[in-house]
């Protein structure tokens, strides 16, 4: 296969790959909640910290409850 051709095949299955992604993105994007909050420091989300290891506590900032199990964020001590 010479270089061009595999080149252009390589730009078209890019392209044909990426958009079941992005129409599946601008579905997902409408369905979330536009409202914002503010988490202080020191303190969690959801009122309960996580302690997996004696003596360390996690606060959790963003719950996967607030991105419908997209994802979640941790702050970790110190």
């Amino acid at each position: 296969m010479k270089r061009s051709t595999f080149l252009k095949l390589g730009a078209v299955a890019g392209t044909l790959f990426s958009v079941p992604l992005n129409l599946f993105a601008k579905l997902r994007s409408g369905s979330g909640d536009d409202k914002g909050f503010k988490v202080e420091a020191g303190k969690d989300r959801s009122g309960k910290s996580i302690s997996p290891f004696e003596g360390d506590v996690f606060y959790t900032k963003v719950s996967t409850k607030d991105t419908d199990g997209g994802c979640s964020f941790l702050n970790p001590p110190g």
